[in-house]
């Protein structure tokens, strides 16, 4: 029994031992071994592969994370320092506030300006403005008119006198045809433009189409080249002057030829209230001062009535520039609208009045047109349809003239040349031989001549005598005119440059230069 059992065992380990070794012999068995051991050979490849690139990767950001780290720190010192100067520079400010005038009028500086010694300079000329604002004080008395201004404006409106033309004057035989006018020379030998004489409008069939600056108010002088609107403009500017108008002259190509607007009636510099703007920006400052004499009158702030007239050259190429037309089209808008009643007018001229060139509420703006040869379609912009379809057969010279009242004429300017504007200048600075002391068959003497420019005063917000001898800018005169209504010289700062007195630096560097515009601007 004990030999049977052993047996048994023995083969039983036999079975086992061949049964396990099919299995280590089977194939498949084999070659699933061998895919799993393919396997963990890749999966140890592809974790050494994972290692390699997770290294290089440190190793290539090394540099650009340094750089971050860097230009992170870098950002907070700079916003460090940035607020440490604002705070710093807000408690300079606090420690050294300006010195307010003192009794005796002296110019508001820093502290640190007077202890260090540097205003002596402006300190003898800031004394001399002292004295020359006592004298003027002095002559304007309340109540009182200064003793050498003696022009009184006399704008007057005759309905009859518009609506009736006058006839030529006798010995005008070349004026007694059909459509011809007299040139200015010849209205000046008989004294029938200037004072005492109605604005004459120009001259429709043959005859003198009178009245005055309320038939304007604020006008358009169009035309393609060449076709008279300069000499429009020079004619109406002579007459004007003659009455005792100051002029502002902006135009763009001022300087550039003989025949321009400044050009022509640079004669007339007696009667200008600033120097003429040519840049962009200067014309811009040139209208926002006119802007303020307007406003000054309508808030009350200037009783002055003296005529002021702008006078702006090739309007609707400025209005096309992207930096100054809007804010040039609302001060004109403002102008045109409302300081006509003050006697604050405004003549434009311009070739292209496009509606991309100009917008409908600006040429609504203005009052009345003299519109010479153009095109038909740009000439409905302007006048009704009627009218318009004239223009276009117009000669040099001829114009329709369409007036506040809504009457519209054919009309032909007198012819007005540079000589003209010279002789004018003449009559206004009191010489006797720019016209003949008696005309033939009795006429009487010329029409007497405006006072000097010295002797009329104007105003930007403040009243401010303009002499011959010195032209300031616009911006001038505003900083000027400023000072003198009672502002100091902050807060001037921050009406023309919109910067305050905790600007540090910046403000210093602006009353620096508002300090030096109000010396150009004050006589």
């Amino acid at each position: 029994m004990r030999g049977l059992g052993f047996g048994a065992i023995a083969l039983l380990a036999l079975a086992l031992l061949a049964f396990a070794l099919s299995f280590a012999l089977d194939p498949s068995f084999q070659a699933m071994r061998e895919d799993r051991a393919y396997y963990e050979q890749q999966r140890q490849a592809l974790e050494l592969e994972r290692q390699r690139w997770q290294l290089e990767q440190k190793q290539n950001r090394a540099p650009l994370d340094l750089g971050l780290e860097i230009a992170g720190y870098g950002l907070m010192t700079a916003i460090a320092t940035g607020v440490g100067y604002l705070v710093l520079d807000a408690y300079r400010q606090r420690r050294t506030p300006l010195v307010r005038p003192d009794a005796h009028g002296q110019f508001p500086v820093t502290r640190p300006q007077l202890e260090g010694g540097q205003v002596l300079a402006i300190t003898h000329e800031i004394a001399l403005m002292r004295q020359q604002v006592e004298a003027l004080r002095a002559v304007h008395q309340p109540g009182q008119l200064p003793a050498s201004l003696h022009y009184s404006p006399a704008l007057t409106y005759s309905p009859n006198r518009t609506s009736t033309p006058t006839p030529l004057l006798p010995g005008d035989s070349a004026g007694a045809e059909e459509g011809e006018a007299p040139t200015l020379a010849q209205l000046l030998d008989r004294g029938r433009v200037g004072r005492g004489n109605p604005l004459i409008l120009g001259y429709e069939g043959g005859r003198e189409l009178a009245g005055s600056w309320l038939d304007l108010y604020a006008t358009i002088t169009a035309g393609l080249p060449g076709t008279g609107k300069t000499t429009t403009q020079r004619f109406f500017a002579a007459q004007t002057a003659l009455h005792g108008a100051r002029f502002a002259i902006a135009d763009p190509h001022a300087g550039a030829a003989d025949d321009s607007l400044a050009a022509t009636l640079e004669p007339l510099r007696a009667v200008y209230l600033a120097e003429p703007a040519s840049e962009p920006r200067a014309i811009l400052e040139l209208v926002r001062y006119i802007a303020d004499i307007g406003e000054a009158r309508i808030k009350g702030r200037s009783s002055d009535r003296t005529p002021v007239i702008l006078w702006l050259d090739e309007l609707t190429g400025l209005l096309g520039r992207s930096d100054i037309g809007g804010d040039l089209a609302e001060l004109l808008e403002r102008i045109a609208q409302e300081y006509r009643k003050r006697f604050v007018y405004l003549s434009a001229s311009g070739q292209i009045w496009t509606a991309a060139r100009t917008t409908s509420e600006l040429r609504d703006s203005f009052a009345s047109v003299v519109c010479h040869r153009m095109k038909r379609s740009q000439a409905r912009l302007l006048l009704p349809t009627e009218e318009a379809a004239t223009v276009e057969r117009l000669e040099t010279g001829q114009a329709v003239l369409w007036r506040t009242s809504g009457a519209t004429s054919i009309i032909r300017i007198p012819n007005t040349t540079a000589q003209d504007v010279q002789r004018v200048a003449r009559l206004l600075s009191g010489d006797k031989t720019a016209t003949p002391e008696r005309l033939e068959g009795g006429a009487s003497d010329a029409a007497p001549s405006p006072p000097r420019s010295q002797d009329v005063a104007t105003e930007g917000p403040a009243t401010i005598p303009l002499g011959r001898a010195k032209t300031a800018s616009a911006e001038a005169r505003r900083a000027a005119g400023l000072f003198l209504a009672g502002k100091d010289p902050a807060e001037v700062v921050k009406e023309l440059r919109g910067i305050t007195s905790r600007e540090g630096s910046r403000y210093q560097r602006a009353l620096t230069e508002v300090l030096e515009l109000i010396r150009q601007g004050l006589p």
